[in-house]
């Protein structure tokens, strides 16, 4: 029996997670049991209880009731660690919080869910309870637009990357709203001068999909490690990834928050041979160090293309920080930047769109497009990082209606048109990438981003 109900030779799947199995048989019998198919379970037998070591593939179990050494009967059946099959038209479905530190516990480098479709129907509350970061996932974990919150990391060197994913790699977290705390308190001692991501959703994402999810609460890192890129939702994107439709929220108490890192974004710390769409940061940025690299959305870009993305957040830095800006702290080669803006009014040290190696290479191949700012004292729009150099001279080729706007000006919507027509450009040669268009806001703020899906 399973919580009171009788078992059914092979007609009901046996969901492991819903309870232990339990039985009951006559003194003179003997009850044993066997894994017939699935690897990696195993099983052992204490008083009238079969314990079950389980694994994400199913199983049958065979038991069987013996007296004095024959047979008298047998049972197989099903077992599955969770409800559904695994398949994108049948799921697994974690529906409690016992399910989701179940999940995270069941992987490993070995065992990164690779092609096994996940789905949240619940809300999970992870406070006071003994999570450990899902360290390696390879498969498609779709929230449903439910919340894990309660999340409390503090990592003391343990995790080369951290978040709720460490890493996903060629797989897809979608839909998932998260909120928390994020804190690596020191950095490793096998430090091999690699990246180092930390996020409140994915650590780094190599080659897979990031969509639709928020993080609301603290990032944080006191490891004075420079190779540390930090961001709300993403700490670094590489290897032709993407992040759709994210945004880090602001919360009371809740911040970005280092004293040194390479690279800082609201939403991605870095990013590389990828792309930032719809995205967007209404969450405080602080920084410690003049030297480093901060953006409202995201870090710094390399080879990468941003589009229909703002940041109405306040980044804090020291004065004279070089790599500071609204949007992008730092776009060092090959970006595309389009229809995004920055309505904080930051101070002077705090370019308002992004920033750019100087020279004239970085010049010919990074474009701003459509690309406004809040109307400031002294604030310079887009500015080059590495030194002073004629912009001016450049300005028509690179930045090409960029400008700064009045508050009344970038909330109209002869401001939204300018920006949806700019996607509406970008995506006819760039198949439609992009479902995501600007509206006026209808509380009075800034534009915000509604998704044509």
């Amino acid at each position: 029996m399973q919580n009171g109900q009788p078992l059914t030779d092979l007609v009901t799947k046996i969901i492991v997670t819903d309870g232990e199995l339990t039985f009951s048989a006559p003194e003179n019998m003997q009850v044993s049991t066997h894994i017939l198919e699935g690897d990696g379970w195993s099983t052992k037998i204490e008083n009238n209880t079969i314990k079950l070591e389980p694994n994400i593939d199913p199983a049958i179990l065979e038991v069987t009731l013996s007296e004095n050494g024959k047979v008298i009967e047998t049972y197989h059946l099903n077992l599955s660690l969770f409800y559904g099959s695994g398949t994108t038209s049948d799921p697994y479905q974690i529906t409690s919080t016992e399910d989701f530190i179940i999940f995270s516990e069941q992987n490993s480098p070995d065992k990164t869910f690779s092609d096994i479709y996940f789905i949240l129907t619940n809300n999970i509350d992870l406070t006071d309870t003994e999570f450990k970061p899902i360290e390696y996932f390879s498969g498609s974990f779709d929230g449903q637009n439910n919340s894990v919150r309660g999340l409390n990391i503090v990592d003391e060197s343990q995790y080369k990357n951290i978040g709720l994913f460490c890493i996903v790699n060629n797989g897809t977290v979608s839909n998932l709203n998260v909120e928390g705390t994020v804190h690596r308190v020191s950095k490793r001692s096998d430090q091999d001068g690699f990246t180092n991501g930390i996020g409140g959703v994915v650590g780094v994402c190599n080659n897979g999909t990031i969509k639709n999810c928020t993080f609301k609460g603290s990032v944080m890192s006191e490891a004075n490690e420079v190779f540390d890129y930090i961001g709300g939702v993403v700490g670094c994107i590489q290897m032709n990834s993407a992040i759709i439709g994210c945004g880090n929220l602001a919360s009371p108490g809740g911040s970005i928050n280092v004293v040194q890192s390479q690279t800082i974004g609201g939403v991605v710390g870095f990013s590389i041979s990828s792309h930032i769409i719809g995205c967007y940061n209404t969450g405080d940025i602080v920084c410690q160090n003049k030297d480093n690299t901060i953006g409202g959305v995201t870090g710094g870009l390399d080879s990468n293309t941003i589009i229909a993305c703002y940041n109405t957040g306040t980044i804090t830095v020291p004065l004279e920080t070089r790599n500071a800006a609204g949007v992008i702290g730092n776009a060092s080669f090959k970006i595309i930047v389009t229809a995004c803006y920055d309505a904080t009014n930051n101070n002077e040290d705090v370019y308002a769109i992004g920033a750019m190696a100087s020279g004239p290479s970085a010049v010919e191949n990074t474009r701003f497009n459509t690309c406004y700012w809040l109307t400031a004292d002294n604030r310079i729009g887009i500015g080059y990082s590495g030194g002073n150099y004629d912009r001016d001279a450049y300005k028509d080729i690179a930045f090409p209606d960029c400008t700064t706007k009045s508050e009344a000006e970038l909330k109209s919507q002869t401001t939204v048109d300018a920006l949806n027509n700019a996607i509406d450009t970008w995506n006819s040669a760039n198949d439609n990438l992009c479902t995501y268009r600007f509206e006026v806001d209808k509380n009075g703020g800034y534009p915000v981003l509604i998704s044509q899906d």
